[in-house]
C-alpha cells in the first residue's frame, strides 16, 4: 500500500460565501490525494527570448484584490496599427478600504505612456466586473459594467459606454446607458426573475452595410433547477449595430436580444443540474461563438450523468436564430504504472490496499478563462485536466496540467493538445502523462530506509497551475474561484499567448519543506507563465505546431518584478487581446509585444470575497509589457507585410486529396508560389512568373515536383512578390 495522505475534508458541497456580484462556488468536489514527493523534469525545450518594453507601472492603488479585470472577456484591447495604435484597459478598482468599487479604463500610447486613466462614470455607485472590446476598424472601445442602474427595483443592471476616440483622442466617454435592464423576462424557459450580470463584450461584423456589430452577452445569477442554490448560469445576448459616426456624435444604440434555448432549458431543469462555464468569442464572418464546459448531475446531484460536456454553440447569422451545438467527452482511461517491487498497480485504494485497474484523466477547472481563435478557423480555449481514481472521488493534485482544447470550425472537430507539460506528441490527441513524457515508461526510485520494508516512489513531472498554493484556502473551494487561464487572438503574423498562473514551486515548498528546502524563496511567490504559439520542434518526427516551454514572470528570478525592494504578488494577469507585431529580423525571427494588466497584491490572496485569503491591505493595478521573439517558419523569412493581406487561407484545410489556394494582386506582378515541407524543403512550385491583378486559385494536388504524392503532415504556402512575402499553413490527412 502506497504511503498516501488523504485529506480528511471531504467536500460534498462547496457553498460559497459570497454576495450577488460574485460567482458562487457550488460544485461537485473530490477528495485530494497526495502523492509522495518525488520527481522529475519536463522535456525542456527552449523559453522564447524576451525582454520588457515597458517595466510594470501602477496605474492605481486598490482595495479590491479579486478578479480585477472580470472573468472570461480580455480586460486589454490592442489597437490595430491603422486605428490609434495605442492599447485600452478596463479593470474594477477600489481607491480606499471604505470606497465604492468602480469601473476604470486606462489608455496607454504606443510608446508606453499612460495617456487616460480614471474611472468611466462621475456616479459614486458600486460597480462591478467591466468588459470591454474595441472596434478594430476605428479604434473605437465600447464598455459594459453591472451596476444598480434602475431605482425601480433591487436587482443588477448592465450598463454601456463607449469612447468616441475623436481624431485620435481618448477620453470622449459618453454618458452610461442600460444595454439589459433586470429583471429579465425570457420566454424560451417562461421565467420573468432573471438578473443577467457579468457581461463580456464583443464586436465584429454587421449585416447592415457600413456598420458594425456589438454584443453584450450577461450571466444569470437566478437560477431555477431543483436543489438550490446549485446555480446554473444561463446567458442573455444584448446586440446592436452602429457606425464610427454614431460613437462619436453620441447616438442611442437600439437593442435586441437572444438567448441559446438549450442553456435555458438547464436553468429551469428539475430532472438534472447543469452549470456551464463559458466564454464567448465573434468571428470575422458573424459567426457568434460560446465555449467552453459544464458539470452534469442527476437532481440530487449524487452522481455524474456521463454525458459529453466539452462544448461550442455556434450562431452562423450574427447572433440571430439557432444556435448549433457540438459537444465532446475529454475524460481519458490510463494505465496504472507497475510497480516493479510489488508487480502491481503504482496507485491503490487507500482503504483496501487493491491496485486500480485503471486511472482517469479529466476536466478539473477551467471556469475563467477566454475564448480565442487562430487564423487558421480554430477556436481556443485552455483547461486544466487531473488524473484522478476510476471512480473520479478521489484526485491527485500535483498531477494537474493545462490543455489547450481546439476545436475546428470548419469541420466541427475538436482535439485536446498539451499546453504544459507537453509529452513527445502533444497535438495527438491524447493527455501528457506526467510519468511517461519522454515515451520511455515510468521511472521509480525505491526509498530503503533500514528499518521498513523498502518501497518505490513514482517519478512524475508535478504542477500546480494555480494562483494560490494552498487547495483548502476558501473552504477548500480555492481552484474555483483561483482558476485563471487567458490566450490572445492570432494577429497575422501568426503570433498568439497563453497566459496562467502557476504556484508549483510554492505548492512544493509549503506542503514537503523538508524534501524541498531549496524552494524556500517561493513559499509566497506566485508565477506567471507566458506559452507562445505556434513554435516548431525540429526534434519531432512530424515537427509538430505546438506551445513552446513557457517564460516564467516572478519576483526570484524577473528583477523587474520588484521594485523598491519589495516583491510583486502578481495576480489576474490579462494579456492584450492581440499580439502587436513589431518586427522580423534578417533571421527570420518575428518579434511580437504582450500587453499585461495585472494586480500587485499587497499580501498573497483574495480579502475580497469570503472566506478570505490574505490581508485587506490592498494592491496595485499594473500594466506592463514584454517584447518577446518567434522563432522563424521552418527558415522562410516573413518580412514586414502591408497592412492587407494577398494570400488566403487554402480550403478545405485540412484536405485529402487536393485544396484550393487562393491570392489577391492589387497590381500586376512577378509571382512565385511554393509549397514547403516543415523541414523548409522546397515541395512544389505553384506559380511562377508575371500574373496580372485580381483575383487567382489554384489547385494542389498534393504532389512534389515530380508529381510523386506527398505524405500526411502539415506544409507552407509562401507567395513572394516583389519585396512583399506571405506563408500560411495547411494540413493534407490522408
Amino acid at each position: 500500500m502506497k504511503r498516501l495522505i488523504i485529506l480528511l475534508s471531504l467536500l460534498a458541497l462547496v457553498f460559497g460565501c459570497l454576495s450577488a456580484q460574485e460567482m458562487k462556488a457550488v460544485t461537485k468536489s473530490k477528495i485530494a490525494i497526495q502523492l509522495k514527493p518525488a520527481s522529475i523534469q519536463p522535456i525542456t525545450r527552449d523559453v522564447p527570448e524576451y525582454q520588457f518594453f515597458t517595466t510594470p507601472t501602477a496605474l492605481l492603488t486598490t482595495y479590491w484584490d479579486y478578479m480585477v479585470g472580470g472573468y472570461s472577456s480580455p480586460a486589454v484591447r490592442v489597437q490595430s496599427s491603422t486605428a490609434g495604435d495605442g492599447v485600452y484597459l478596463t479593470y474594477m478598482g477600489q481607491r480606499t478600504a471604505s470606497g465604492q468599487r468602480r469601473v476604470f479604463y486606462t489608455y496607454v500610447q504606443h510608446d508606453g505612456t499612460v495617456e487616460v486613466n480614471n474611472e468611466i462614470t462621475s456616479t459614486q455607485v458600486k460597480e462591478g466586473y467591466s468588459s470591454m472590446d474595441l472596434d478594430r476598424l476605428s479604434g473605437k472601445p465600447i464598455f459594459a459594467w453591472h451596476v444598480d442602474a434602475d431605482p425601480s427595483d433591487t436587482q443588477l443592471e448592465v450598463d454601456v459606454a463607449w469612447d468616441a476616440f475623436l481624431e485620435g483622442i481618448p477620453g470622449l466617454i459618453s454618458d452610461p446607458t442600460i444595454a439589459i435592464n433586470n429583471p429579465t423576462a425570457l420566454a424560451t424557459n417562461s421565467t420573468s426573475d432573471n438578473e443577467f450580470i457579468w457581461p463580456n463584450v464583443q464586436i465584429g461584423p454587421s449585416p447592415i452595410a457600413d456598420h458594425r456589430r456589438v454584443y453584450v452577452s450577461a450571466t444569470n445569477s437566478v437560477s431555477h433547477t431543483v436543489g438550490t442554490p446549485n446555480p446554473s448560469e444561463n446567458q442573455v445576448i444584448a446586440y446592436a449595430d452602429f457606425t464610427p459616426a454614431m460613437l462619436e456624435n453620441g447616438e442611442a444604440l437600439t437593442w435586441s436580444y437572444t438567448s441559446i434555448p438549450t442553456l435555458d432549458a438547464w436553468n429551469v431543469d428539475q430532472n438534472a443540474w447543469r452549470r456551464p462555464f463559458y466564454a464567448n468569442f465573434v468571428g470575422d464572418d458573424g459567426k457568434y461563438y460560446i465555449a467552453g464546459h459544464h458539470v452534469a448531475y442527476d437532481a440530487s446531484v449524487t452522481y455524474s450523468l456521463g454525458e459529453p460536456y466539452v462544448d461550442v454553440f455556434v450562431n452562423s447569422n450574427y447572433g440571430v436564430g439557432e444556435w448549433a451545438q457540438y459537444s465532446m467527452n475529454p475524460d481519458t482511461q490510463i494505465t496504472n504504472p507497475v510497480d516493479p517491487l510489488t508487480g502491481a498497480g503504482y496507485f491503490t485504494d487507500s482503504t483496501t490496499g487493491e491496485a486500480y485497474d485503471h486511472l482517469n484523466y479529466a476536466i478539473d477547472e477551467g471556469g475563467h478563462t477566454n475564448l480565442q481563435m487562430d487564423s487558421y478557423h480554430k477556436l481556443h480555449f485552455p483547461l486544466v485536466t487531473a488524473l484522478s481514481t476510476p471512480d473520479s472521488l478521489y484526485w491527485y493534485p500535483l498531477t494537474s496540467d493545462v490543455k489547450d482544447v481546439v476545436f475546428d470550425t470548419q469541420n466541427n472537430t475538436f482535439v485536446v493538445c498539451d499546453l504544459y507539460p507537453k509529452d513527445i506528441n502533444p497535438n495527438d490527441g491524447t493527455p501528457s502523462v506526467p510519468w511517461n513524457l519522454d515515451g520511455n515508461g515510468p521511472q521509480f526510485t525505491t526509498v530503503d530506509d533500514g528499518i521498513n520494508p523498502p518501497y518505490n516512489v513514482l517519478q512524475f513531472v508535478q504542477t500546480w497551475p494555480y494562483q494560490y498554493w494552498d487547495n483548502t484556502a476558501v473552504d477548500s473551494a480555492m481552484r474555483f474561484h483561483y482558476n485563471w487561464f487567458h490566450m490572445s487572438q492570432m494577429n497575422e503574423h501568426d503570433q498568439m499567448v497563453a497566459v496562467w498562473a502557476d504556484c508549483t514551486r510554492s505548492y512544493l515548498y509549503n506542503t514537503y519543506a523538508s524534501t524541498y528546502p531549496e524552494l524556500s524563496t517561493y513559499q509566497n511567490v506566485p508565477e506567471v507563465y507566458i506559452s507562445i504559439y505556434p513554435v516548431i520542434d525540429p526534434n519531432h518526427t512530424d515537427a509538430g505546431l505546438q506551445w513552446s516551454e513557457p517564460i516564467s514572470l516572478n519576483s526570484v528570478e524577473t528583477p523587474q518584478l520588484t521594485q523598491n525592494n519589495n516583491p510583486m504578488v502578481p495576480e489576474w494577469v490579462y494579456p492584450g487581446d492581440y499580439v502587436e507585431y513589431i518586427s522580423t529580423d534578417e533571421n527570420g525571427y518575428r518579434t511580437g509585444r504582450v500587453h499585461l494588466m495585472f494586480l500587485d497584491d499587497n499580501s498573497w490572496g483574495a480579502a475580497s470575497i469570503s472566506p478570505a485569503v490574505g490581508q485587506a491591505d490592498g494592491g496595485r493595478i499594473m500594466y506592463a509589457s514584454l517584447d518577446i521573439k518567434w522563432p522563424p517558419v521552418v527558415g522562410i523569412n516573413d518580412p514586414v507585410a502591408p497592412n492587407y493581406s494577398m494570400l488566403k487561407q487554402n480550403f478545405p484545410n485540412p484536405f485529402n486529396p487536393s485544396t484550393t489556394i487562393s491570392f489577391n494582386l492589387p497590381k500586376a506582378s512577378d509571382v512565385t508560389l511554393n509549397v514547403y515541407n516543415v523541414k523548409g524543403q522546397l515541395v512544389k512550385t505553384l506559380v511562377k512568373g508575371s500574373t496580372p491583378a485580381g483575383n487567382h486559385t489554384i489547385n494542389w494536388n498534393g504532389t512534389n515536383s515530380n508529381n510523386e504524392g506527398v505524405g500526411s503532415g502539415i506544409y507552407f504556402y509562401t507567395l513572394k512578390t516583389g519585396n512583399h512575402t506571405e506563408t500560411r499553413k495547411m494540413m493534407l490527412v490522408k
